[in-house]
Protein backbone atom coordinates (compact mmCIF):
# COMPACT_ATOMS: atom_id res chain seq x y z
CA UNK A 1 0.00 0.00 0.00
CA UNK A 2 1.65 3.51 -0.93
CA UNK A 3 1.27 6.40 1.02
CA UNK A 4 -2.16 8.56 0.04
CA UNK A 5 -0.04 11.43 2.03
CA UNK A 6 2.10 13.74 0.07
CA UNK A 7 5.26 13.75 2.23
CA UNK A 8 8.58 15.88 1.44
CA UNK A 9 11.67 14.73 -0.09
CA UNK A 10 13.80 15.48 3.41
CA UNK A 11 17.02 14.29 0.94
CA UNK A 12 17.00 17.57 -0.66
CA UNK A 13 17.07 19.71 2.68
CA UNK A 14 20.60 20.49 3.81
CA UNK A 15 19.81 19.90 7.31
CA UNK A 16 19.25 16.02 6.84
CA UNK A 17 22.42 15.03 7.91
CA UNK A 18 21.63 17.01 11.29
CA UNK A 19 20.54 14.80 14.40
CA UNK A 20 16.89 15.17 14.89
CA UNK A 21 17.20 15.55 18.64
CA UNK A 22 19.44 19.13 17.81
CA UNK A 23 16.81 20.25 14.68
CA UNK A 24 13.84 19.61 17.25
CA UNK A 25 15.08 21.73 20.07
CA UNK A 26 16.17 24.22 18.20
CA UNK A 27 13.15 24.95 15.88
CA UNK A 28 10.83 24.83 19.29
CA UNK A 29 13.11 27.13 20.62
CA UNK A 30 12.83 29.60 17.81
CA UNK A 31 9.28 29.18 17.24
CA UNK A 32 8.59 30.32 21.06
CA UNK A 33 10.67 32.83 21.01
CA UNK A 34 8.61 34.50 18.18
CA UNK A 35 5.49 33.29 19.82
CA UNK A 36 6.17 36.45 22.28
CA UNK A 37 7.16 38.67 19.80
CA UNK A 38 5.01 41.79 20.92
CA UNK A 39 6.06 44.35 18.07
CA UNK A 40 5.09 44.68 14.46
CA UNK A 41 8.13 45.59 13.02
CA UNK A 42 10.57 42.62 14.67
CA UNK A 43 7.72 40.15 14.12
CA UNK A 44 8.09 41.03 10.28
CA UNK A 45 11.79 40.33 10.21
CA UNK A 46 11.40 37.37 11.91
CA UNK A 47 9.72 36.10 9.45
CA UNK A 48 12.36 37.44 6.87
CA UNK A 49 14.69 35.32 9.03
CA UNK A 50 12.61 32.49 9.03
CA UNK A 51 11.96 32.30 4.86
CA UNK A 52 15.39 32.99 4.30
CA UNK A 53 16.58 29.66 6.56
CA UNK A 54 13.71 27.79 4.64
CA UNK A 55 14.61 28.84 1.02
CA UNK A 56 18.78 28.75 1.85
CA UNK A 57 18.03 25.08 3.54
CA UNK A 58 15.19 23.93 1.39
CA UNK A 59 14.89 24.19 -2.13
CA UNK A 60 12.24 21.99 -3.03
CA UNK A 61 9.94 25.21 -3.97
CA UNK A 62 7.17 22.36 -5.45
CA UNK A 63 6.66 21.62 -2.00
CA UNK A 64 6.41 24.04 0.13
CA UNK A 65 5.70 27.23 -1.94
CA UNK A 66 1.68 26.21 -2.17
CA UNK A 67 1.82 25.35 1.65
CA UNK A 68 2.99 28.65 2.13
CA UNK A 69 -0.15 30.70 0.01
CA UNK A 70 -2.58 28.37 1.75
CA UNK A 71 -0.98 29.57 5.07
CA UNK A 72 -1.53 33.14 3.98
CA UNK A 73 -5.50 32.17 2.90
CA UNK A 74 -5.79 30.69 6.54
CA UNK A 75 -4.29 33.94 8.27
CA UNK A 76 -6.68 36.02 6.65
CA UNK A 77 -9.65 35.00 7.59
CA UNK A 78 -8.02 36.34 11.06
CA UNK A 79 -6.39 39.63 10.65
CA UNK A 80 -9.17 40.98 7.95
CA UNK A 81 -11.63 41.74 10.96
CA UNK A 82 -9.11 43.06 13.26
CA UNK A 83 -8.36 46.64 11.83
CA UNK A 84 -12.58 47.16 11.79
CA UNK A 85 -12.34 45.19 15.38
CA UNK A 86 -10.04 46.95 17.34
CA UNK A 87 -10.35 50.74 18.79
CA UNK A 88 -8.29 52.95 18.48
CA UNK A 89 -6.72 55.84 16.02
CA UNK A 90 -8.56 55.91 12.50
CA UNK A 91 -6.68 55.24 9.82
CA UNK A 92 -9.24 55.50 7.16
CA UNK A 93 -13.16 54.69 6.75
CA UNK A 94 -15.18 52.35 4.71
CA UNK A 95 -19.08 52.95 5.32
CA UNK A 96 -19.73 52.24 8.98
CA UNK A 97 -16.69 50.42 9.30
CA UNK A 98 -13.72 52.32 10.50
CA UNK A 99 -10.14 50.89 10.60
CA UNK A 100 -7.53 51.90 13.65
CA UNK A 101 -4.27 52.01 13.12
CA UNK A 102 -3.59 49.95 16.38
CA UNK A 103 -5.68 47.14 14.68
CA UNK A 104 -3.76 47.48 11.38
CA UNK A 105 -0.53 46.76 13.52
CA UNK A 106 -1.81 43.99 15.45
CA UNK A 107 -3.02 42.24 11.92
CA UNK A 108 0.57 42.58 11.07
CA UNK A 109 1.84 41.04 14.26
CA UNK A 110 -0.64 38.10 13.99
CA UNK A 111 0.29 37.83 10.24
CA UNK A 112 4.08 37.90 10.74
CA UNK A 113 3.79 35.43 13.43
CA UNK A 114 1.86 33.03 12.15
CA UNK A 115 3.96 33.47 9.14
CA UNK A 116 6.91 33.08 10.66
CA UNK A 117 5.86 30.35 12.81
CA UNK A 118 4.89 28.31 9.77
CA UNK A 119 8.02 28.48 7.92
CA UNK A 120 10.15 27.57 10.80
CA UNK A 121 7.69 23.92 10.75
CA UNK A 122 8.13 23.46 7.38
CA UNK A 123 11.29 23.47 7.30
CA UNK A 124 11.34 21.65 10.12
CA UNK A 125 9.14 18.85 8.57
CA UNK A 126 11.21 18.93 5.47
CA UNK A 127 14.46 18.31 6.82
CA UNK A 128 13.85 14.76 8.36
CA UNK A 129 10.99 12.15 8.56
CA UNK A 130 8.33 12.23 10.71
CA UNK A 131 9.83 9.25 12.21
CA UNK A 132 12.94 10.94 12.90
CA UNK A 133 10.97 14.24 14.48
CA UNK A 134 9.31 11.95 16.74
CA UNK A 135 12.65 9.75 17.54
CA UNK A 136 14.26 13.23 18.50
CA UNK A 137 11.95 14.78 20.52
CA UNK A 138 11.76 10.97 22.41
CA UNK A 139 15.86 11.39 22.81
CA UNK A 140 14.64 14.91 24.40
CA UNK A 141 13.04 13.45 26.90
CA UNK A 142 9.63 13.77 25.72
CA UNK A 143 7.45 10.64 27.26
CA UNK A 144 7.81 7.60 25.00
CA UNK A 145 4.10 6.77 25.45
CA UNK A 146 3.61 10.16 23.88
CA UNK A 147 5.49 9.87 20.77
CA UNK A 148 4.07 6.72 20.05
CA UNK A 149 0.52 7.79 20.57
CA UNK A 150 1.28 10.64 17.80
CA UNK A 151 3.43 8.38 15.66
CA UNK A 152 0.64 5.94 15.38
CA UNK A 153 -2.01 8.54 14.74
CA UNK A 154 -0.53 10.41 12.10
CA UNK A 155 0.08 6.38 10.42
CA UNK A 156 -3.18 6.05 11.05
CA UNK A 157 -5.01 9.22 9.57
CA UNK A 158 -2.70 8.21 6.41
CA UNK A 159 -4.65 4.32 6.60
CA UNK A 160 -7.81 6.87 6.70
CA UNK A 161 -6.83 8.84 3.59
CA UNK A 162 -6.30 5.47 1.58
CA UNK A 163 -9.94 4.50 2.50
CA UNK A 164 -11.57 7.32 1.90
CA UNK A 165 -10.37 7.27 -1.97
CA UNK A 166 -10.97 4.22 -1.72
CA UNK A 167 -14.44 4.74 -1.29
CA UNK A 168 -14.68 7.79 -3.49
CA UNK A 169 -12.99 5.47 -6.19
CA UNK A 170 -15.97 3.53 -5.60
CA UNK A 171 -18.35 5.72 -5.70
CA UNK A 172 -17.17 7.15 -9.16
CA UNK A 173 -17.28 4.25 -10.66
CA UNK A 174 -21.11 3.39 -9.81
CA UNK A 175 -21.70 6.92 -11.43
CA UNK A 176 -22.39 8.58 -8.33
CA UNK A 177 -22.72 11.92 -7.96
CA UNK A 178 -23.08 14.16 -4.41
CA UNK A 179 -25.94 16.83 -4.46
CA UNK A 180 -27.70 18.38 -1.76
CA UNK A 181 -31.47 15.88 -1.98
CA UNK A 182 -32.06 13.46 1.13
CA UNK A 183 -30.76 10.45 -0.70
CA UNK A 184 -27.49 12.02 -1.00
CA UNK A 185 -27.06 12.73 2.62
CA UNK A 186 -28.48 8.96 3.38
CA UNK A 187 -25.52 7.66 1.53
CA UNK A 188 -23.14 10.31 3.08
CA UNK A 189 -23.97 9.05 6.40
CA UNK A 190 -23.94 5.54 5.40
CA UNK A 191 -20.29 6.39 4.23
CA UNK A 192 -19.34 7.90 7.22
CA UNK A 193 -20.38 5.10 9.42
CA UNK A 194 -18.65 2.35 7.60
CA UNK A 195 -15.59 4.81 7.87
CA UNK A 196 -15.97 4.86 11.81
CA UNK A 197 -16.02 1.06 11.30
CA UNK A 198 -12.93 1.14 9.35
CA UNK A 199 -11.16 3.03 11.16
CA UNK A 200 -11.63 0.22 14.38
CA UNK A 201 -11.01 -2.23 12.27
CA UNK A 202 -7.82 -0.74 11.00
CA UNK A 203 -6.74 0.57 14.43
CA UNK A 204 -7.03 -3.29 15.39
CA UNK A 205 -5.19 -4.51 12.71
CA UNK A 206 -2.06 -1.99 13.45
CA UNK A 207 -2.16 -2.80 17.02
CA UNK A 208 -1.12 -6.52 15.66
CA UNK A 209 1.12 -5.44 13.69
CA UNK A 210 3.24 -3.63 16.15
CA UNK A 211 2.87 -6.16 18.75
CA UNK A 212 4.19 -8.89 15.90
CA UNK A 213 7.33 -6.84 15.41
CA UNK A 214 8.04 -7.03 18.79
CA UNK A 215 7.33 -2.96 19.44
CA UNK A 216 7.44 -1.91 23.53
CA UNK A 217 7.05 1.32 23.26
CA UNK A 218 10.79 2.42 22.54
CA UNK A 219 12.02 4.36 19.19
CA UNK A 220 14.35 1.89 17.80
CA UNK A 221 17.20 3.04 14.89
CA UNK A 222 19.98 1.63 13.40
CA UNK A 223 21.79 4.66 13.15
CA UNK A 224 23.37 6.17 16.52
CA UNK A 225 22.91 9.51 16.91
CA UNK A 226 26.24 11.55 16.93
CA UNK A 227 26.56 14.99 17.71
CA UNK A 228 29.62 16.81 16.18
CA UNK A 229 30.19 20.68 15.77
CA UNK A 230 27.48 21.37 13.37
CA UNK A 231 24.68 20.30 15.71
CA UNK A 232 26.54 22.53 18.06
CA UNK A 233 26.94 25.80 15.43
CA UNK A 234 23.07 25.27 14.09
CA UNK A 235 21.64 24.98 17.85
CA UNK A 236 23.65 27.99 18.90
CA UNK A 237 22.66 29.61 15.90
CA UNK A 238 18.64 28.69 16.39
CA UNK A 239 19.39 30.01 20.31
CA UNK A 240 21.24 33.14 19.49
CA UNK A 241 19.09 34.37 16.66
CA UNK A 242 15.67 34.11 18.16
CA UNK A 243 16.83 35.52 21.25
CA UNK A 244 18.51 38.52 20.07
CA UNK A 245 15.02 38.95 18.23
CA UNK A 246 13.20 38.66 21.60
CA UNK A 247 15.82 40.93 23.46
CA UNK A 248 15.27 43.72 20.66
CA UNK A 249 11.37 43.29 21.10
CA UNK A 250 11.70 43.72 24.63
CA UNK A 251 13.82 46.74 23.99
CA UNK A 252 11.27 48.79 21.43
CA UNK A 253 8.31 47.47 23.75
CA UNK A 254 9.89 49.74 26.56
Amino acid sequence: MTSTFDYPDHRTSKLKSLDARWKVAGFFFAMLCIAFLKTSTIAVIGFGASLLLLVCTWPDFSWWLPRIFWIIAGLLVFILPTPFLTPGETVFEWGILKASKEGLDTSLLIFSRGLAISTLALALIGSSTIYDLVRGANGLGLPSKICSIFWLGFRHLDLLSHEFKRMRVALRARGYKINTSLGSYKTIARLSANMLVRALDRSEHVGLAIKARGFYGVFNSLDTPKTTWREFGFFFAMLLIPSSLLALDFWLGN
